[in-house]
């Protein structure tokens, strides 16, 4: 049995990003978490290990440029028709995590029904 040392406390939210590969090639994907030191993405094919790439995060509420990040992990996900890719930044990005926990909050808001 393995244990997960996080050093950053993740946030699951779905936000569109986009990640310039390979010198130029970019692709769209959704978070899946994020935390300050990284973040977990849905990707339409596997990343190879340490690969460097550029992140960048839209939300409703605003976007972050995460800068240079390594994949740490790519597994096939969502019975292997996806792939599930882990992120650490190369600086944390405390933005990004402010902006996940805000928009987050507004989708909870959003389910609330109003009171009459």
């Amino acid at each position: 049995m393995s244990i997960e040392r996080r050093l950053n406390e993740r946030t699951p939210v779905s936000l569109e990003a986009h990640l310039e590969i390979d010198g130029g090639q970019k692709v769209k994907v959704r978070t899946l978490d994020v935390s300050a030191g990284g973040a977990l993405v849905d990707s339409p094919f596997p990343l190879p290990l340490n690969a460097i790439t550029d992140l960048k995060f839209a939300g409703r509420l605003g976007n972050v440029n995460a800068g240079s990040a390594r994949v740490v992990r790519s597994r096939p996900a969502f019975w292997n028709r996806r792939h599930a890719v882990a992120f650490q930044f190369e600086k944390k990005n405390y933005a990004l995590k402010d902006l996940a926990r805000e928009e987050e909050r507004v989708r909870r808001a959003s389910w609330q029904k109003p009171e009459v």
